[in-house]
C-alpha cells in the first residue's frame, strides 16, 4: 500500500454557499440512492455540466464508505465559486491508499477516478469525529457517453498493464 498524498483540507466554502446532504445507511442498497440524490441536486441548481462527474465519483466514494467504513455515509454537495464539491462522509478513520490490483480486478480505481474526473480532491479528517470526509471538485462537461467513461477505463487498464 503506498500513501495517498492526498491534501487535508477541501476548497474554502463562503457563507450562504448552496448545500444540500442526505444521510444513508452503510449499505450496499445506498449506492444507487446516493447517485440518486446527486443527479437531482445538480438538476434542482440547473448545474447539469457536473452530473457525469458527480455521479460516477458519488458511486466510487459511497462504494468505498460501505465497503470499508461499514457505517452511516454523508453525502453532500456544495455549490462553491470554484464549482461543485462533492463530500462524502463516514465513520472509519482509515484514509484512502493507492492500491495496486489486477487489469481484471473489480476494486481499485478510485483514486485514479478521482484524478480524472475532479478539479482536486483529498481527505478532511478535522471536522468528522472519528471519521473523514472525502471531497471531489467536480469536473464540468467531462467527455460524454462512450468518449467519456469508456476511454476513462481504457486509460486506466493501459496504465494498470505498465503495473
Amino acid at each position: 500500500m503506498v500513501s495517498t498524498g492526498l491534501p487535508v483540507l477541501p476548497p474554502s466554502v463562503t457563507a450562504g454557499a448552496r448545500r444540500e446532504r442526505c444521510v444513508l445507511p452503510g449499505e450496499a442498497a445506498s449506492v444507487p440512492q446516493a447517485r440518486r440524490f446527486v443527479r437531482q441536486v445538480l438538476e434542482r441548481w440547473e448545474r447539469g455540466e457536473y452530473d457525469e462527474a458527480g455521479t460516477l465519483l458519488c458511486s466510487e466514494l459511497v462504494s468505498n464508505a460501505v465497503l470499508h467504513a461499514r457505517s452511516e455515509v454523508a453525502v453532500e454537495l456544495v455549490d462553491t465559486a470554484e464549482g461543485v464539491l462533492l463530500e462524502v462522509t463516514d465513520d472509519s478513520a482509515m484514509l484512502p491508499v493507492v492500491r495496486r490490483h489486477s487489469r481484471e480486478a473489480g476494486t481499485g480505481r478510485g483514486l485514479w477516478l478521482l484524478d480524472q474526473y475532479s478539479a482536486g480532491h483529498g481527505v478532511d479528517v478535522t471536522r468528522a469525529g472519528t471519521g473523514k470526509t472525502v471531497w471531489a471538485l467536480l469536473c464540468p462537461e467531462v467527455q460524454a457517453g462512450e468518449e467519456g467513461a469508456d476511454a476513462a477505463l481504457a486509460m486506466w487498464l493501459d496504465q494498470v498493464e505498465g503495473l
